[in-house]
């Protein structure tokens, strides 16, 4: 849901990628690092399909993994591997919002993006336990003023 309303906010794809790694790498990047448990069951799936995984340990045993970050090299066009580090920093929620500040038009509430920008930061937290429920996603301050508006002009 929120990557739909942030798309209809800005007009555009928020992770737009030429494949499922770069929408990973993509994603990572602006949320932050994946789980060890979400990368341990989805090394596990990809080996039971017989696909090479994104992620791979660092050690064996390991709870700390690399991403293999795919890329085509400019020279021959060939698909090339690098392993780089799967803890990158997230974007904090106040990074969010200066985000959407900064982006938003003359016309747009200021009050109302750095809501938007709350709402969004809470509904892109990876873990599904910790991210936003649904009726707490209705009632956040971002929409229950317009629901009240709404009421108030009928």
């Amino acid at each position: 849901v929120a990557v739909s309303v942030v798309e209809l906010f800005t007009g555009s794809v928020l992770f737009a990628g030429r494949n499922n790694n770069d929408m990973i790498k993509r994603f990572v990047e602006c949320i932050g690092p994946v789980s060890s448990k979400m990368i341990r069951r989805h090394i596990l799936s990809f080996q039971q399909l017989g696909l090479q995984p994104h992620f791979e340990p660092i050690a064996a045993g390991g709870s700390n993994y690399n991403f293999r970050k795919q890329e085509f090299d400019k020279v021959t066009g060939k698909p090339v591997i690098r392993v780089v580090s799967a803890s990158s920093g997230t974007i904090s929620a106040k990074q969010i919002v200066q985000v959407l500040v900064k982006s938003r038009s003359a016309t747009d509430n200021r009050a109302e993006v750095i809501k938007f920008g709350e709402f969004l930061s809470r509904t892109l937290i990876l873990d599904p336990l910790k991210r936003m429920k649904v009726d707490e996603a209705i009632n956040h301050d971002f929409f229950s003023n317009k629901k009240k508006t709404k009421q108030d002009t009928d």
